[in-house]
Order: structure tokens, then sequence, then C-alpha cells
């Protein structure tokens, strides 16, 4: 799959294993791989790392599979550093698991939990464990053709401003086009706090949906809450469904 460099190698013909014990770099045309120790089955064909990885994962040519913000985002470097990585080749598939201290960086955006898992065929990676994730702007999420057609200014304020997101697992389905953060959910913001069991973003729709126990704060202005809150970005649309509550707070007038 790669050529692998270092200083020490030993070769098990009974276990069909390779160990190595050194420092190693490993490449192939899509990523550089570093760390101190590999394990190599040959069959099944499995390599087990540990010891602090960092993978750098080149930038993808467009293809024509891709729209345009895929390929934009594919178009990137990407680097991740675990403890442990793991990858699983066969039926014509790569599976890659990775433990630990979990980080991936790409550009502006920044996602770490204890455990990682994507899926070559499937197209699906899957973070679990104190996720966090936090981006320079939410311009992403958005078609590149709606970024400068954007009216409504909370929305222009939304997407070109810093956000933090936290929750217990996160997956990216690029073939469903879906984002899904579910379990005790947090969004920051600016001023404003949001927090929810779910967030599910709908790629093809630009619609974002929190669900489970919504609740809206904005720093001494107000506080909503709702079962469910919608978000559509390609509308500029927001609305607030079943058990909808809303509080306001009304600042004191300092005495003179």
């Amino acid at each position: 799959q790669g050529q692998i460099r270092t200083e020490t190698a030993e070769i098990n013909h009974d276990r069909k294993q390779i160990n190595i014990t050194a420092p190693f770099t490993m490449t192939s045309g899509e990523m550089t791989l570093t760390g101190p120790q590999m394990t190599i089955d040959v069959d099944p064909q499995i390599a087990d790392m540990s010891g602090g990885i960092i993978a750098v994962m080149t930038a993808t040519r467009p293809s024509p599979t891709m729209d345009l913000r895929e390929a934009e985002l594919r178009g990137r470097p990407t680097r991740l550093t675990a403890d442990k990585l793991r990858f699983e080749f066969g039926n014509n598939n790569q599976v890659t698991t990775a433990e630990g201290q979990v980080s991936v960086i790409s550009s502006d955006k920044r996602v770490s939990g204890q455990w990682a898992y994507y899926d070559q065929n499937e197209d699906r990676f899957e973070v679990k464990g104190n996720v966090k994730v936090n981006s320079d702007t939410l311009l992403w999420v958005v078609r590149p053709d709606r970024r400068d057609t954007l009216k409504n200014e909370e929305f222009i304020k939304a997407i070109r401003n810093p956000v933090w997101f936290s929750g217990d697992n996160l997956v990216f389905d690029n073939k469903a086009h879906q984002i899904v953060l579910e379990g005790n959910v947090l969004i920051t913001q600016l001023n404003k706090r949001i927090t929810a069991r779910k967030l599910v973003y709908f790629d093809e729709r630009q619609e974002a949906v929190l669900s489970g126990r919504v609740r809206v704060e904005e720093k001494g202005e107000t506080t909503m809450e709702a079962s469910q809150l919608v978000v559509n970005l390609d509308n500029e649309t927001f609305e607030a469904k079943d058990t909808v509550q809303t509080e306001f707070k009304i600042k004191k007038k300092s005495k003179k």
C-alpha cells in the first residue's frame, strides 16, 4: 500500500507479520504517516501503529462525482494525530480506526475526540468521546454560489464568525450528505449559546435541525426553549417548533 522507511524491522514468517520497533515513515500517493512503532499482518492485511501517530493526507483532485463544496473541502490537506492508528484492508475497501487523543485539522476546521473511524467505501467518518469541533467560519457549510448573496444580517454574522461545537458522537456521512452531532450538543458563537440533544445538518437542502430540549441563550437579551429548531440557510429562515417558550430579560436602567 506504500513505501516504509525505518532502521529496524523484523519479519516473522510463521505469523506472516512484520514488526517495526524504530521510528518509521510510510508514504503513499495520498498520505504520509510517521510514528515510533508499527505491526503489519499480511493475512489479513492489518497495520497497527502506536505511540503517537501523525498522518498527513494530501489534497485530492476534484472528481466528476464531487459537488463544488466537497471538491473545495477535499482540495485542502488534512492532518490527523492519535495515540493509536489501525488500517484494515480487504474486500476492495480500507477502514481506518484511530484511538486516544484523536485530532483532525483541515484548513480552518479542527475536530477532536477519543475515537474515530473512517470507512472508505461508505465515505463515512465518525468521532466519539468528548467530541469538539471548532471552525474559524461556517462558510464551508454554505454553497459557494450562496455565500455572497445572503441578505439576513444574523445569518451573515453566524457564518462569518468563529463557532464551537461539542457533543458525544459526530458523523460525517458524505454519501447521505449529512452531518450528525448528538448527545449533550452545545454550540457557542459570539454571545450566543445553544444546547440540544441532537443536531443534523442536511447538506442538499442547506438545513440544520436541532432537536431534544433545544435552548437558545443570548447574554442579557433572550432565552428560548423548544422541542425542535430548524434553520434553513437557503431560505434564510429560522423556525422553532412544538412547545415554544421565550423569555425576555429587561435591562435595568442605571440610576443617575
